[in-house]
Parts: structure tokens; sequence; C-alpha cells
């Protein structure tokens, strides 16, 4: 029995294919004309000179090509329906996704104006939040700008070009009131991210100063609401500078001194460890944004999911229609049987082999690389045959366990250099304590490497403000008890 809700949701996946039945119905029209034209002459003629006098004088004959126009036409709307995609039911996919949500708080307080980091503090932030969107290549994002208060420019998506291209728009002007409301901005911050269904998230804040009175009250919001993790990047120098207005001269204070602010890096620092982050202060290179995507990159907790969710994947239920169809393909070789048993056999093979045009005159190797530029990882991964650049795939899909595998067998790099990248592969899959491990390795054989002496330091770091976390939590159970 067909249901009503099978009928309110059928539809065609493919509609364009019913246009193939305009030439059936064209083909009919002609056919009932043609039926029509005979059927006048047969009012004027007399019965039996009228077999004689039309083509129409093989009884046997136009029954068997009526029965034919019948039978062929019935097979081609068969066809066309199916290859039309009739459907009516949704398919529930479970889909296993890294999903990681990362909230940026930007500060556009008029402090930001100020322009002891040249050109400004503003200009600078502006360019390393392009330069953190840039290297988010997997998960949510959204972003909230705050003064006086705090509002979400984007919510968590994963389009960050969409929110790119906000950037060079954000100035302290268009905010609705001036101060420095982080406390307001943190609580936006945690609404979204409760509001996307995730229980934990990455906040970076990038701001000039946060008050010291706020640093409680951010640091119990975090706690209290769930597993979220807040990093730091500190804008401006501790000289500080004053802050230029729009029509000339300084901001000053209410006994008219010109205010100075300066940043205040243990404040901040301070924040960060106290929630699992870590504090960067800006920097002319990218190292300040490496060490927070690094960590971001870090799991909080599981961020791997599976995801039971109704898609608008409709279940094509064209396939139902080849049964009926089959009569059809067969009487069409009912002439050729043999051609049958030999072609049938041959649609089900054990095992096929394909050449690619590229495989005449590109390596493996070669085509994997152009692969991997275009971007897709995954199957590069797949196609390199050899292991430092198998690895190096491996580790932009994501796939941290394959490349520290890959890089432990030390062919295509330097010693040192495979120690290095192992290391960085035990740190995005959260071994911290191996990856350690691996950039000493490194370091005894180059001990002048730089970025393993700053990643090193980076997850001892991390490491001790665990260790802290873990103390501090240990104590807390039992004052409770």
């Amino acid at each position: 029995m067909v249901s009503s809700d099978m009928l309110s949701q059928f539809h065609f996946l493919r509609p364009i294919w019913l246009l193939g039945l305009l030439p059936v119905l064209i083909f009919w029209i002609y056919y009932r004309w043609r039926q029509y034209s005979l059927g006048n002459w047969k009012k004027l003629i007399n019965p039996e000179l009228i077999t004689y006098l039309t083509h129409d004088n093989n009884l046997k004959s136009r029954q068997h090509e009526s029965l034919k126009t019948y039978f062929w036409s019935l097979a081609w709307l068969l066809a066309c329906l199916a290859l039309a995609g009739p459907a009516w039911e949704q398919t529930p996919q479970p889909v296993h996704k890294k999903e990681s949500a990362m909230v940026i708080l930007f500060d556009l307080s008029p402090s930001m104006l100020a322009q002891d980091s040249k050109p400004s503090r503003l200009v600078r932030a502006r360019f390393k939040l392009i330069d953190i969107l840039s290297a988010r290549r997997e998960g949510f994002t959204a972003l909230i700008v705050y003064s006086g208060s705090a509002h979400v420019v984007s919510p968590l998506t994963e389009d960050t070009n969409t929110i790119i291209s906000m950037v060079n728009s954000l100035e302290p002007s268009i905010m609705p009131e001036y101060g420095s409301n982080v406390e307001e901005a943190v609580d936006s911050a945690v609404a979204i991210v409760k509001h996307g269904g995730f229980e934990e998230a990455d906040l970076i804040l990038i701001t000039d100063e946060v008050a010291s009175s706020a640093i409680p009250t951010i640091n119990d919001s975090l706690r209290k609401e769930g597993n979220f993790r807040l990093s730091v990047l500190g804008i401006g120098t501790p000289a500080g500078a004053p802050i230029p207005l729009p029509y000339g001269g300084f901001l000053k204070d209410n006994r008219g001194g010109i205010l100075i602010p300066k940043i205040n890096s243990q404040d901040l620092k301070k924040l960060a460890e106290s929630n699992q982050g870590v504090y960067q202060s800006l920097s002319h290179d990218e190292r300040d944004i490496n060490a927070l995507i690094t960590i971001s990159d870090m799991p909080v907790a599981d961020k791997t999911r599976e995801l039971e969710r109704t898609f608008d994947t409709w279940n094509d239920r064209g396939y139902l229609l080849i049964i009926f169809l089959l009569p059809f393909i067969i009487s069409a070789f009912r002439r050729g049987s043999l051609v049958i048993i030999l072609v049938v056999p041959l649609l089900y093979p054990e095992e096929s082999l394909s050449l690619d045009w590229s495989d005449l005159w590109q390596r493996p190797d070669q085509q994997a690389a152009k692969v991997l530029e275009e971007g897709d990882a995954v199957r590069a991964q797949s196609l390199f045959e050899n292991p430092a650049w198998k690895a190096t795939a491996a580790y932009r899909a994501g796939d941290y366990e394959n490349a520290t595998k890959n890089f432990r067998e030390k062919k295509g790099l330097k010693e040192t250099d495979s120690y290095y990248n192992e290391g960085n592969s035990l740190a995005r899959s959260g071994d911290l304590e191996a990856a350690i491990e691996a950039y000493e390795r490194a370091l005894e054989i180059e001990p002048n490497l730089e970025d393993a002496i700053f990643n090193k330091e980076l997850l001892e770091d991390l490491l001790q403000q665990q260790d802290q976390k873990e103390t501090r939590n240990q104590n807390e159970d039992e004052d409770e008890d």
C-alpha cells in the first residue's frame, strides 16, 4: 500500500531525462494520425477493395507492427523513467568526519589603533587573522569582535574565505560602544559552540590587553561550560604608543594626559596557560601562527565523531525499473544469443586493470606530485611510491599515524628531517612525549635546528600545563572529599 508520505515526497532526481519522452509523444501523435487517416479511407472505399488499394493489405503484418510499436514505446518509457531517478525517501548516512570548532575573538577597542606595531596594531592583527583563517583546512570557524560589547561577525562555518572577505572592514569605528568587554566575547563564543552542537572548542583571542580583574571571570566561564582551550595572540609592545584620533591629536584620560596602552604579556600568558592554551607575541614571521594552529590541531578530546544525519541524499529507485527492462534487452538480442553468452561474463571480472593516459609518460610519483599540488592529499597519498613523499601527503591529509610510520623509514630524507617531521606528526596526533623525543633525536644530529627547538619548547610547556591542571584537579577533588 502506498503511503501518503511516499506520494508527498515522490520526485525525480534527474528530471531532465523526462524530456526523452518527447520523441515517443511525437511518434504516437503521428501513429494515431496515420491510423485515423486510414480509418477515413475505410468509410469511402468498399471494404473488399480497401486492402488492395492501400498498403494495409497484410493483417498479420499490421498486428505485428502494432505490437512492436507498443512494445518499444513501453521500453522507451521505462528507460526514461529509470534515468530520471524516481525517489521518495532519504537515507540516513553515518559520516565519519573530523569536526573541530574554532572561535576567534578579535579586539576592536580603540587601543588597537596604537602604532607601536607598524603600521598599527589593528593592521598587523588583521593580517594575522587572515593568516589563521587561511591555515584552517578543516573544521568550523567563527569570528566575534568586541569592544564595549561583543558581536558575532560570522557563526561557525567551514567557509573561511567568506570570513576573510570581511576582515579588512573591521575597525573600532563600527562598534556601537567603546571598551574592552572580553568577558562578553568569551560568553558569546561559548554560546556559539553550544548552539553548533559541540562540547569543546578552541578559542583564539587576538588582543592587546585583558584586565587582570577579568581573568578569573573568564577562567570560571570556560571551566564551567565545557572543554574549552583558550590561546592568546598578543598585539603591541611593552613600551606602548598613544592612540591617534581621526581628527588629529591623541586620546587622553580624564586628567588630560595622553593614554599610552601597553601590552601586559604576563597577564595574557597566565590567561592562556590557565585554559590549556598557549600565548604568542606578535612576530614578523609565521611562528606565532604556526604555534596557534599546532595547538588547535591537537585534540582537546576526541574531535572525530560519527554523525548520523539525514542529508539531502535521496535513495534513487531507478534501478528497480531495470528489472522490467530485461525482457526488452533480451528481445533486442534474440537473434544473437551467442553474443549474450559471451558478453555477460565480462560484466563480472575478477580483476580489472586500467592504464591511464598519463601513465604513458609520467611516473606514479610525478602524477602524485601533481595531484598533491592540486590539493588532493588523500589521493596523492595512495599514488606516491616514494616513502618521504607518501609521508608528506599523509601528513597533509591528516593521516598522522601513517605519516609517522613513513617518516620513520627515513627513506628519501635526511635523518634530521625525518626525525623532525616524525615529531610534527606525533604532535598533531596528540602524542606529545613521543614528539619531544623525536625532536631531541633531530637536535642530537643538528643542535641548531631552530624549528625543532621551538616546537620542543612549545610541547614541553603544554605538558607542564597539563601536569599542573591534573595536580590542580586532584587537589580540588581532595578538598571536596
